[in-house]
């Protein structure tokens, strides 16, 4: 690994782990919860998690702010809590990935009270289809409805 990679690595860690610091003292539950996940780095496109750790695309990371990465933070800590990755199975999974993103980016942006949230310069989904917030469902609940709404475009879908 050349010096301007270990130097980029370092970087991201560091922004992570000013980002974690941050939540501690913003939000000590979820703060609490992510200083159990390990942190990677990885070409996943945005970031994700197995439940045991989160991991980030670098060049995503490199692009958001402190506050978009306390947001994706706590995105996909609440996967975990909402236990979304094992709830998912015998499902569509990126039907119920969408479902499952509208359900934690809503219950996210009510706690920091707010009606948007702007990360990578794309406004997060937060409302199901029935256009209420994604908080007022489960997963599940918003799952069934996308796939009432868009059957007609899934038949081929697995």
């Amino acid at each position: 690994m050349s010096i301007q990679e270990t130097d980029r690595k370092r970087a991201l860690i560091g922004k992570l782990t000013a980002a974690r610091t941050g939540l501690l003292v913003k939000m000590p539950f979820y703060g609490t919860l992510l200083m159990r996940l390990k942190y990677g780095l990885a070409n996943c496109k945005t970031a994700c998690t197995d439940m045991k750790r989160i991991l980030w695309d670098p060049e995503f990371l490199e692009r958001l702010s402190l506050d978009e990465v306390q947001f994706v933070m706590l995105h996909e800590v609440m996967h975990c809590v909402l236990d979304h990755i094992n709830r998912s199975k015998g499902k569509i999974a990126k039907l119920y990935n969408v479902a499952a993103d509208i359900v934690v980016n809503s219950i996210i942006m009510k706690n920091y009270g707010v009606e948007e949230f702007i990360v990578d310069d794309s406004p997060v989904m937060h409302l199901s289809p029935d256009g209420k917030e994604g908080c007022e469902y489960s997963a599940d609940q918003v799952y069934t409805m996308l796939y009432e709404k868009y059957r007609h475009l899934l038949d081929d879908v697995d």
